[in-house]
């Protein structure tokens, strides 16, 4: 018996140290570690608690610009919800990333580095290409391909109150084939 105590005694301990490791490990994840376009810096625990949605888009790719005016609208009308953030797929910066970001009209965040590597995710093949993350973090899906404001809420699971009617409501876009 007293065997057995000794064991659970050291097992305790080992786990009271994998412990202290796994927090000193994540200890770090909640500093701003996400640099965005405009200077300024995040960290993904700053949007605990709500969707996340990441697109990759690039100047030459004429999906992405039509795809734009559907996130900018996703980024107005879910601004409690949900968190639309882009990622250049050329790696852009500067001057000319703020040309982009002009000639594009983008209304919400870019991110200067592909956040990819964090959900397992390689940099993707095709654009435009979105990262749906959810609100616990967990990547649910990834969209290929342009997609609507009504895909996009859908996909986040913005409240039928968010969602403008009307004249203001976002067009639809039509999907496209994708090309081998």
């Amino acid at each position: 018996m007293q065997w057995y105590m000794t064991r659970a005694r050291l097992q305790a301990r080992r786990l009271g140290g994998w412990v202290a490791l796994l927090v000193l490990l994540t200890s770090g994840c909640s500093r701003a570690d996400l640099e965005l376009a405009d200077g300024s810096r995040a960290s993904f625990a700053d949007w605990q608690g709500r969707w996340i949605v990441i697109n990759y888009w690039a100047e030459w790719c004429a999906p992405c610009r039509e795809e734009m005016p559907e996130l900018n609208a996703l980024h107005r009308a879910g601004a409690d919800h949900v968190v639309v953030l882009g990622v250049n797929y050329d790696g852009v910066q500067g001057p000319e990333l703020e040309r982009l970001i002009d000639l594009f009209a983008i209304e919400f965040p870019l991110l200067l580095a592909d956040p990819g590597p964090r959900f397992n995710q390689p940099l993707p093949s095709v654009v435009p290409t979105t990262l749906i993350i959810d609100p616990s973090g967990a990547l649910k899906t990834v969209l290929v391909g342009p997609q609507s404001f009504e895909d996009l809420a859908d996909a986040v699971e913005l409240p039928a109150t968010a969602r403008p009617t009307g004249p203001a409501a976002p067009r639809r876009v039509a999907s496209q084939p994708l090309s081998a």
